[in-house]
């Protein structure tokens, strides 16, 4: 079970996460005006900043040692293929897509620039000179699939910061 709430952050056993959801340019597009997609953007790079000197400081009674940084993003095949047609949110891109084809229609979708992480979120992830690990998981629904899930419990993390 993941704890999403602070206990007893002195216990070295502990492992923490930040996990970034769907910062891709088809998402934050959506976003305006481009002030405000301007400030998500630092404000998530501060998150990822806080992070890095968390690493940089080791766990200290006053502030969490991160050792995972995961990203979290929605991403559909070629054609939606494993979209259900009549799906509430997605089957309209689905529909949408089967007439006018992907090079028109590829919002989320693998292989188009919109549907990846913002390059500059991954490019200050690797600045860093840390033991930080840096993952990324695609999705194809809301939730968090079973992946993810297993790849939190397989690195041991025990809160998680979202």
């Amino acid at each position: 079970q993941i704890s999403t709430h602070t206990m007893n952050i002195t216990n070295k056993d502990e492992k923490h996460a930040l996990i970034v959801c769907d910062m891709q340019r088809d998402a934050l597009s959506s976003i305006s005006p481009p002030s405000k997609r301007d400030a998500l953007l630092t404000s998530v790079k501060i998150a990822i900043d806080a992070v890095k000197k968390s690493q940089q400081n080791g766990d200290t009674a006053r502030s969490r040692s991160f050792t995972t940084i995961l990203f979290t993003a929605l991403q559909f095949s070629s054609r939606y293929e494993t979209v259900p047609t009549q799906h509430k949110l997605y089957g309209a891109l689905k529909r949408f897509n089967e007439k006018v084809g992907d090079e028109n229609a590829h919002w989320f979708m693998e292989g188009y620039e919109g549907s990846q992480i913002h390059s500059e979120l991954l490019s200050q992830c690797d600045e860093t000179e840390t033991d930080l690990e840096v993952s990324i998981q695609y999705r194809q629904s809301h939730l968090p699939s079973p992946a993810f899930m297993s790849e939190l419990q397989s690195r041991g993390i025990t809160h998680a910061t979202v």
